[in-house]
Order: C-alpha cells, then structure tokens, then sequence
C-alpha cells in the first residue's frame, strides 16, 4: 500500500488482524497518530509508515512487536514521545527525520 496517495488515519482495527506480518504504508498521506492496537501484532516482522504526517505519542505498545526485523517510520516530523527500547534491536530500523530518542536514552 505504499505510493497510494492513502489519506487519512491508520485504522485502529488494523491491530485486530493476527495473522498480520508486514505493514507497508510509506509514502503516502496518512494522518493522525499510530493505533496503539498495533502492538497486538506480534507476529509482525515488517512495518513501515515513513513519509507521512503522522503525529501524537509513540505509543509504548509498540514494544510488543519483538519479531519486528524492519521498522521505518522516517520523515513524520509531527511525532512525539520516544521509541520503546525494544525497536533499538531491530535489524532495520530508520527512525531519521523524528528527532525522537529511545525510551530510557540519556
């Protein structure tokens, strides 16, 4: 779903789909902030929401998702919070152009 010119925010009921392994919305107009139901996947390997507007809190909930292998949330400026440590292991992880810390980061 990434290039679609997808507008609006990222459906919550998303977080009901189990069986979920990969997210790709890049590049597109998504609004509003991240669902926290999305940590209920943790069977979720790729997740990718870069070059959007997102905004709001990280939701911590996102520390659930420990199969996680590529996270790129890049380029949504309007974040705020910090990244659950978790997400620090990620074997692909782009967090530029957030200016957001990992939780507990000195």
């Amino acid at each position: 779903m990434e290039y679609n010119q997808l507008e609006g925010p990222i459906p919550a009921a998303l977080g009901n789909l189990s069986n979920l392994d990969s997210i790709t919305m890049s590049d597109n107009a998504l609004t509003g902030s991240i669902p926290a139901s999305i940590g209920n996947l943790i069977g979720l390997e790729y997740f990718t929401i870069s070059d959007n507007n997102l905004e709001g809190d990280i939701p911590p909930e996102l520390g659930n998702l420990r199969k996680l292998e590529t996270f790129r949330i890049r380029n949504n400026p309007l974040l705020t919070g910090c990244f659950p440590q978790i997400l620090r292991n990620v074997e692909y992880n782009d967090i530029s152009q957030t200016g957001l810390p990992f939780c507990g980061a000195g």
